[in-house]
């Protein structure tokens, strides 16, 4: 939402090393932001870090993205599903969903609550 402060986000190192970058790849982070600049701020900082990421408008794409990714990892399919309003360049990335930046306050439903369901997920899925 607006309130968010994208300047207060911190990535270490400016470009960052070789060595960094190949611990990196096949690294994602779902970012869960309403706010359009706030989402393309956060996705040029996570990019620029050598981070994939997908974006999520609300907590409800959020979770449906969570629910797919254990689905494929359920199948064996290492493809994180994007959300249908990501700005990703690619439909979905062969990666592992590593993080979540929530936002709070958001329309259909708010990180709270979708974190709530995120966790409850993770624990159905916790042998998966």
């Amino acid at each position: 939402s607006s309130s968010s402060s994208a300047s207060s986000l911190f990535i270490g190192g400016a470009a960052g090393s070789k060595r960094r970058r190949s611990t990196l790849e096949n690294r994602t982070i779902l970012i869960v932001e309403d706010n359009r600049l706030n989402q393309r701020v956060l996705q040029r900082h996570i990019t620029q870090a050598g981070y994939d990421c997908i974006i999520a408008s609300n907590g409800l794409e959020a979770v449906n993205i969570v629910q797919q990714y254990y689905n494929n990892k359920i199948n064996n399919n290492t493809n994180v599903p994007s959300s249908s309003s990501s700005s990703s360049s690619s439909s979905s990335l062969s990666s592992t969903l590593h993080l979540v930046f929530m936002d709070l306050e958001m329309p259909v439903m708010g990180g709270i609550e979708a974190t709530r369901r995120i966790r409850d997920l993770e624990g159905a899925h916790v042998d998966a």
